[in-house]
């Protein structure tokens, strides 16, 4: 099966890996909370066997997960030479430069670090699990005591990355992070690239409703391209190190270049957008984001849970955050200037 994207490849490897320690909790389903020692011993014992499975699903994705980020940079790195080509009315032979085979290697490497964090969490979190059972050896049968054990860990779901602060970041919402990283970085790399060849260093960052703070000053700004190209200071521009420095281009930010055409070296004036119109876009999608995550954590928990009282509970939750992200795209789409 050829992916689209990654994280769809993401998403089915998270949960192949519940469904394998849901189908180990299940091999025991007989067992009773009264010799609960007895089955903690079994788990436990079975660890490795729960390791290799998800070795092997995790190896898969990697593989598909590597041509699928590879093709998403090939194709955006195109594009980005193509946007130059056209916005200049020129034609500009693609070859991949430095930068762009750079950028395939560190793909390559971030999808490794991705994946050995993915099988050693995954095996601590089911020994995690399996160790708290006793805790809930009064639960009336195996299957709620292991539901009441594992319920937190299946809401934050499999972890994909670890960030600075030592906090976890779910596989599929990093994933969904990386994969707009990379494409965005393509893009802005074949872009410098034909800069390169056309030695038009200036660029004019693009504008977007509903931004956060960190770009919105940045935005219509005149710059020199020394970050994607070979761009150099002229003592009258900043340099888009600087503003990338200063928060531009941070993850899933959507703001662009062009170059700057026929002498074009003044900002241009921000459309007219109120700083409170812009907050309440920034703070809907802020919103819409929190709502999909929980939509994401309720269904890991259905397909997770072992007793159907625990399946249904977590499909009603489903149910209501989805009517949460209904009401909040009718809600915002009904105020003036605002779309979700």
């Amino acid at each position: 099966m050829e992916y689209k994207r990654l994280a769809d490849i993401f998403s089915n490897l998270e949960s192949k890996l519940i469904l394998n320690q849901k189908s180990l909790f299940s091999s025991y389903r007989n067992a009773s909370t009264s010799n609960i020692w007895d089955f903690i011993s079994q788990m436990l014992s079975r660890q490795t066997l729960l390791e290799r499975q998800n070795i092997k699903a995790t190896t898969k994705a990697f593989n598909d997960a590597l041509i699928c980020l590879n093709k998403t940079i090939d194709k955006s790195y195109n594009n980005g030479v193509d946007s130059i080509s056209k916005q200049l009315g020129i034609k500009i032979d693609v070859r991949k430069n430095d930068r762009a085979e750079l950028l395939r290697e560190n793909a390559k490497q971030t999808l490794n670090r991705i994946c050995n964090i993915v099988v050693s969490s995954s095996v601590s979190i089911f020994t995690s699990i399996v160790s708290s059972l006793s805790a809930y050896k009064y639960a009336p049968d195996i299957y709620s005591a292991i539901d009441l054990a594992q319920a937190q860990s299946l809401e934050k779901g499999v972890i994909g990355s670890v960030n600075s602060n030592g906090a976890s970041i779910n596989l599929t919402t990093f994933a969904d992070i990386i994969e707009g990283e990379y494409e965005h970085s393509a893009i802005l790399t074949g872009e410098g690239y034909a800069q390169d060849e056309t030695k038009n260093y200036l660029i004019v960052i693009s504008e977007h409703f509903g931004c956060c703070d960190k770009c919105r000053k940045w935005e219509n700004q005149v710059l020199i391209n020394d970050t994607f190209a070979e761009g150099e200071p002229d003592g009258k521009h900043e340099l888009l190190s600087t503003a990338i420095a200063d928060g531009l281009f941070h993850p899933n930010c959507r703001h662009r270049f062009r170059v700057a055409l026929n002498n074009e070296t003044d900002p241009k004036d921000k459309q007219d957008w109120t700083k409170e119109q812009n907050r309440k876009q920034y703070q809907a999608s802020q919103k819409q984001r929190y709502i999909e995550r929980n939509i994401k954590a309720y269904k890991r928990r259905e397909l997770g849970s072992m007793s159907e009282s625990e399946q249904l509970k977590a499909h009603q939750k489903v149910l209501e955050w989805q009517a949460r992200q209904r009401d909040l795209i009718k809600e915002t789409n009904s105020q003036n200037g605002l779309r979700l």
